[in-house]
């Protein structure tokens, strides 16, 4: 891995700078740069599954030029659709609303989910996997992938969490020369890696 260029480094003081106004909102007085860094990850793979599919847009918006034939529903089976709809008691546009990520959100979202790297050890991504996996709520699954299935949950969790933040930091103090400040809930540039 290189090092981080001098823009990288300031976007990821910002993006730092994001946590602990988060951790903040959320912990008070109490909050670690430990639950800063663990909220950005938890954060960034929720901004990540909010992006729009392009995929799923793209086969289902209308007609569009797919070549020999297109692709997508006709005038009149979205006509049909809204009807089934109505006729079952929906409201048209009904379903679940989604809030669309501005695009800072996503910047940050890519950048922090990239320090996901500080975990690999050679070819092993177990940690990485894990980490996704805890972040995003999936405990079971990844005690499994962690190897250890019989032990404490909350415990397992705990340990995982740990890790993850310990490589971050790790991480961040060996490729960016960020380090947390000693006197509060930020980092602060100790020299240039």
């Amino acid at each position: 891995m290189k090092p981080f260029t001098q823009e990288e480094r300031e976007r990821a003081l910002r993006w730092l700078g994001r946590g602990a106004e988060m951790a903040r909102d959320r912990f008070g007085e109490r909050a670690t740069f430990r639950q800063m860094i663990w909220l950005l990850l938890s954060d960034s793979l929720d901004v990540l599954d909010r992006v729009p599919d392009q995929e799923r847009r793209w086969l289902s918006s209308g007609t569009r030029s797919g070549g020999w034939s297109s692709v997508g529903l006709t005038k009149a089976e979205l006509i049909e659709i809204e009807r089934l709809r109505i006729m079952s008691a929906m409201m048209p546009f009904d379903g679940t609303t989604k809030v669309m990520p501005q695009r800072d959100d996503v910047d940050r979202a890519v950048d922090v989910v990239g320090w996901l790297r500080f975990l690999s050890k050679g070819d092993d991504h177990s940690l990485q996997k894990a980490a996704v996996l805890l972040a995003k709520g999936a405990q079971d699954m990844a005690i499994k992938l962690a190897g250890k299935p019989g032990r404490r949950q909350r415990q397992t969790a705990y340990e995982i969490r740990t890790q993850v933040v310990g490589r971050i930091v790790m991480g961040l103090r060996d490729f960016a020369g960020l380090v947390p400040a000693a006197d509060g809930l930020h980092f602060e540039q100790r020299y240039t890696a």
